[in-house]
This record gives C-alpha cells, sequence and structure tokens, in this order.
C-alpha cells in the first residue's frame, strides 16, 4: 500500500527496497531515468573544503531522520539525507575520517567526516548499499525536499514536521529490511 501511494505521490514507478540495492534496473526505474536524458551532476563537501566528493545520476530518496542517534550527531531535531547508490558517490578531495555506529539492523553505519572542520558530508548505511549524503554539504541550490520522514517516533516534542511528507514511527512496510 504504502508503495502506491509513494508512486502517486512521485508521479513515477517505485520498485520495492530491496530491489534497488541488488538490482541496477530497478535503481533507473526508481529514480525515473529516462534514456537520453542528461543525468543531474553534484558536487560537495565539508565546511573548510579539505574533503570533496562528487556524484552524477538521480538519487535513491530524500529524507528527514529523526532518530536519536541523527538528532545526537547533528545536534538538532533531524538528519536530511539524500540517497545515493554506494557505487555512484567518489570522495574527489581528501580523506575523511569515520566514526562507526551499530544501525537498528545491527549493521554498521559509517560517518564520513572533515578531522579539520567536524563536517559530516555523507553516511555510509552498509545494510542498504547506499550513501545517505548530508543535503547541506552540497554546493549550489538544487531546491532537494524531502520524500519521508523516518523515525518521527524518537523526534523531540518541539520538531516540526513538513506538510505533505509521509511521516513514519520508525521505516515504512519494506524498508525495514
Amino acid at each position: 500500500m504504502f508503495w502506491k501511494y509513494f508512486e502517486r505521490r512521485l508521479r513515477r514507478p517505485l520498485v520495492k527496497y530491496t530491489d534497488v540495492f541488488h538490482n541496477k534496473a530497478a535503481v533507473s526505474m526508481m529514480t525515473g531515468k529516462i534514456k537520453g536524458k542528461e543525468m543531474s551532476k553534484y558536487q560537495g563537501g565539508c565546511s573548510c573544503g579539505e574533503v570533496q566528493y562528487s556524484f552524477e545520476g538521480d538519487s535513491i530518496n530524500s529524507v528527514f531522520c529523526y532518530c536519536k542517534s541523527c538528532q545526537v550527531h547533528t545536534g538538532s531535531d533531524k538528519w536530511f539525507g539524500l540517497w545515493v547508490g554506494k557505487d555512484k558517490l567518489t570522495i574527489t578531495q581528501g580523506n575523511p575520517s569515520t566514526y562507526t555506529r551499530k544501525g537498528d539492523s545491527g549493521q554498521d553505519i559509517n560517518h564520513l567526516f572533515c578531522a579539520t572542520c567536524g563536517t559530516t558530508v555523507c553516511v555510509e548505511v552498509t545494510v542498504g548499499n547506499f550513501y545517505s549524503v548530508a543535503v547541506s554539504s552540497l554546493h549550489g541550490d538544487h531546491q532537494i525536499t524531502p520524500n519521508m520522514a523516518i523515525y518521527t517516533a524518537s523526534a523531540p516534542v518541539w520538531a516540526v514536521f513538513p506538510e505533505g511528507v509521509p511521516k513514519f514511527d520508525i521505516l515504512p512496510p519494506g524498508l525495514d529490511g
């Protein structure tokens, strides 16, 4: 049911979460890439410029995460991540430091950050084989908005949720592995 709602909302077909990370054709289907269309190019980096990255193509998803770990890590009520296939993102400058923690799945979550300024540029979600790129670390104005809010049951009482964005206490059906 969630997937049909999401397809209508995005006005493009989706595939199941598990297919996205195991089937490259499914990624193309989910992102709505049209053959012959110029792919989007993104660049970003940390605050001091020591760590830089790039990726090409459309993202898998854009998500507000309100889990307690993201709150502590950001010093805010949420993390705003753009999910990018692990094979799409390249560190183009510098050598980010890594902080590793366990996610709800028991698998590693690796935070890649600049050792000089402390900016987290992305988080590797090993269970899903993707990076959650910090939208705030992207160069330029890409007008990115969230497609969903996850772990909202953990949000602080003062958190404000955007209108029209589906909210899930933890993860939506089908995204829980």
